[in-house]
């Protein structure tokens, strides 16, 4: 393309407007415009991207450096352009000095009066916002959309004119999620004084009316808005988006939003990133960032071409903390999370930039949260309320005190020192920081900072909380009407808050005393189960590679799914694995060692026991359990891998008595508990004499055998490992045995055993770590137990019941006092028996194939 031809092209999209054409051509052909050409893409641009200072600068230097350049048409947008932008910053005075010598100059060059109106227009209007009168601040106050000071003047806008009124009644109810009120006054003021409104307050009546259409899916509503004047001839550039979506969807249903649960729940991470998951039209699962700072439900890359959805040939850009956004409208049939479920939900395609996009999850934006009613906010569990459509919400905004501001975010009112701030509230901030152009350096103590917060409980009853804002930070951000961001930490400090977007109410009823508290260290001893929920936001929080692959280890473990172990393992043990202390290397270690010995891989097995003694990386007792369980699996190679010879239907043992059942051991008739609890089947040396059991392996007080074959009912089952003890203990079979048939299920007269999953009813997770262990859970947490087969529960910390598991429900009537030997892991918060289980619900299904009971 020859020179002249780009420099036409570039000026072309400029001036329409088109950033979207605009901004690769100019990036490319920058170093060929002339520096007026440069200066005026500039300002295109900086004003698509709301970089007000950019853009004046840009202005100013067109008029005063290039004044040849333009021809008075221009210079007439120009100076327009400033006059609204100084009127909306607030910069009234200058506003004023900046009109009076632009007035001069096109009087003395002859600008015709109707060309001077708009510029005398914007003086006046800075001329009655600063006349010291209650009106004029409001009045300014709407102009600027400074909802954070306006708010404090709501009784008093309906004193103002019937335009201004109409102006703030609108902008304060879309502030309060009053959706309805806020698209009826928009309405209003585009039937009464289409004509008397600025270009800046159509564009507002328009961001708003179709940001309330879009979110409802009204596409009919919509596409008449971008076709009604005077959107459709002054502002092609602002319907274009909405026109585009409004077209492609116009045959599609409603948004809608439906709970399947009257409790609804969403279990989110306990760690930043604050994340859920949901799954796109029932089948593609996700990973979403919930984010109360970004408007918008942003796909990623990757999930949108997992899902194969198909954005729309539409580009515009959004913006986060870290900048703009490219992204595409995509209609989503179903978005699931939790117990929640939209239809037909608008959301918007990340696309990649050069082959990389940096929004690496799907975030839940404010467009889905202001749907809701109430949010109760535990620690890993927020349980969500539809609205009511009430009529009785709060009457005025001083019983407010969150909002949302003109991009969607959230904001909450806060005091310090008798003053007044408002704070954008964003659960997706890893910090808590303030601008120090509120909070000097000198005399903020960022170590026990204290803010106040007023709040309107239940009974509708004033209340103040002082809460702490651990983590802060103070930095040059935000300005005099945004003190900062009160970010992740501090959600993550509270143990139970509430947040009502129908009356506007943030509730941070209880805050931990310590709300320092960091992420554990990962180790051997880590709560797999807490791993396991918040392994999402883990990794998205964790640099090193090694150390991810390590995470997903970790939680894969006891899950009855040796796959993942191995091939985790494999990378680590092969790879370089420098990240790893020596303890979590014997732990990858073991664990693949372990996984593959559950497969009968016994000679891979024996492979990573070697490979760790020759490493030189361990002695003592990691050095002889690899010896030992080295020389174990070399002696198991002799036989098959363990398996469950094919079957269908299902077997019922009735249990003789002591809830033993008859089974067969090597073809021979006898009896045996089934305990899911113990790892191994365990027999006596006189069984193993008697029923002609290999002996493999053989220590002073124990010994390991392998057996030919168990039948248990019709199911048969081969090659499995036991252990066998010089003692008359009775005969059991463990986990090792019972985790190859999909559901057993256990009562009082028996066990049945399935040979499929018959998956009806709530599920609790269940491993096999060592031990085997359950999660069970409260109404604030998830809260892990060791699973015993008999005797009474236990518990550690009797603030935590009642316990729910299963349907059953535990008080703290029945537990006794958990005493746990040092070598018990730390996270267990006591033991529930399978026995007390079955007696309170009737009976215990194991999902052996999902790791779950019920």
């Amino acid at each position: 393309m020859p020179k002249d031809t780009i420099t036409q092209q570039v000026l072309l999209y400029a001036s329409k407007g088109d950033v979207r054409l605009l901004r690769p051509l100019y990036d490319k052909a920058k170093n060929q415009l002339s520096a007026p050409s440069r200066l005026y893409c500039d300002l295109v641009l900086s004003h698509a991207e709301g970089d007000i200072e950019r853009m004046v600068v840009c202005i100013d230097s067109l008029m005063t450096q290039y004044p040849a350049s333009l021809n008075s048409l221009a210079r007439m947008s120009l100076i327009n352009l400033k006059g609204e932008t100084l009127l909306k910053e607030g910069a009234y005075t200058e506003l004023i000095e900046f009109a009076d010598l632009q007035l001069k100059y096109m009087k003395r060059h002859r600008y015709r009066k109707q060309a001077m109106k708009r510029l005398q227009t914007l003086k006046q209007q800075a001329l009655s916002y600063t006349d010291g009168t209650v009106a004029g601040r409001i009045q300014g106050l709407i102009q600027q959309r400074n909802i954070a000071e306006l708010i404090t003047y709501e009784e008093e806008v309906d004193k103002l004119p019937q335009m201004q009124k109409l102006l703030g009644k609108m902008l304060l109810a879309d502030a309060f999620n009053n959706n309805k009120a806020a698209l009826s006054y928009a309405e209003t003021l585009l039937k009464q004084y289409a004509d008397s409104l600025s270009s800046d307050d159509l564009k507002t009546i328009f961001d708003i009316s179709a940001n309330e259409l879009m979110r409802n899916g009204n596409w009919q509503a919509l596409s008449q808005l971008c076709q009604s004047e005077p959107f459709q001839s002054k502002f092609p550039n602002l319907i274009k988006s909405p026109q585009i979506i409004s077209e492609a969807y116009s045959n599609v249903g409603k948004t809608s939003l439906t709970f399947t649960r009257t409790d609804a729940a969403l279990q989110v991470s306990r760690y930043w990133p604050l994340m859920t998951s949901a799954q796109i039209n029932r089948q593609q699962r996700i990973a979403l960032t919930i984010s109360t700072a970004q408007q918008y439900t942003l796909l990623s890359t990757q999930d949108i071409r997992n899902s194969g959805l198909v954005p729309l040939n539409d580009t515009i850009v959004v913006y986060d903390w870290e900048g703009p956004i490219i992204v595409s409208p995509v209609l989503v049939p179903e978005l699931t999370c939790g117990d929640i479920v939209f239809r037909n939900l608008l959301c918007y395609a990340v696309l990649p930039v050069d082959g990389f996009s940096r929004i690496q999850t799907s975030i839940l934006g404010t467009n889905e949260l202001r749907r809701l009613g109430q949010i109760e906010i535990y620690k890993e569990k927020w349980f969500v309320k539809p609205q009511t459509g009430r009529d009785n919400k709060l009457a005025h905004s001083t019983s407010h005190n969150i909002y949302w501001d003109q991009d969607g975010r959230l904001l909450v009112k806060g005091v310090h020192k008798m003053k007044d701030y408002s704070f954008i509230l964003d659960v997706d901030f890893p910090s808590n920081t303030f601008s120090t152009a509120n909070f000097s350096p000198l005399i903020t103590d960022t170590t026990d900072f204290q803010l106040q917060i007023q709040f309107v409980d239940d009974e509708n009853k004033r209340k103040m909380a002082s809460v702490k804002l651990p983590s802060l930070s103070l930095s040059p951000v935000g300005n005099k009407d945004l003190a900062g961001i009160i970010g992740y930490p501090f959600i993550h400090s509270l143990n139970y808050a509430k947040i009502d977007f129908e009356t506007m109410n943030f509730s941070p009823l209880s805050q931990q005393e310590d709300p320092n508290d960091s992420e554990e260290e990962i180790s051997d001893n880590t709560d797999a189960f807490l791993l396991e929920r918040n392994l999402a936001s883990r990794l998205l929080s964790t640099p090193s590679k090694t150390m991810r692959i390590f995470l997903r280890l970790l939680a894969a473990r006891g899950k009855n799914d040796p796959e993942p172990i191995i091939a985790f393992a494999d990378t680590l043990l092969h790879g370089s694995n420098k990240d790893l202390s020596e303890n979590q290397l014997y732990l990858v270690a073991m664990e693949a060692t372990n996984a593959l010995a559950l497969k009968g891989e016994y000679k891979a097995a024996v492979d990573i026991c070697k490979k760790m003694i020759d490493s030189d990386r361990f002695s003592g007792n990691m050095f002889n359990v690899f010896m030992e369980l080295g020389q174990i699996y070399k002696a198991a190679q002799a036989y098959e891998r363990p398996l469950l010879r094919p079957i269908s239907g299902a077997s019922t043992l009735d249990y003789l008595k002591d809830e033993v059942v008859k089974i067969r051991i090597n073809g021979k008739s006898t009896s045996a508990y089934l305990d899911p609890t113990e790892a191994y089947v365990i027999i006596s040396e006189k069984v193993q004499h008697k029923f002609d059991i290999q002996l493999i392996y053989s220590r002073p007080n124990y010994a390991v055998g392998i057996i030919k074959q168990i039948k248990l009912g019709g199911f048969t089952l081969e090659n499995l490992l036991c252990r066998i003890t010089k003692e008359n203990v009775p005969t059991t079979i463990g986990y090792n045995v019972l985790r190859l048939i999909p559901e057993v299920e256990f009562s009082n007269a028996g066990v049945i055993l399935r040979s499929r999953t018959t998956g009806q009813g709530k599920t609790f997770s269940i491993r096999f770590d060592d031990e085997l262990c359950v999660q069970a859970e409260n109404q604030a947490d998830y809260i892990p137990f060791r699973l015993v087969r008999s005797g009474k529960n236990s518990i550690l910390d009797y603030t935590l019941p009642p316990i729910t598991l299963g349907k059953a429900t535990f008080s703290k009537i029945d537990f006794v006092p958990a005493d746990f030997s040092s070598q018990s892991p730390v996270y267990y918060k006591g033991t529930i028996s399978i026995e007390e289980l079955i007696r309170k619900q009737g009976k215990l299904v194991f999902d052996f194939q999902h790791m779950t009971i019920r």
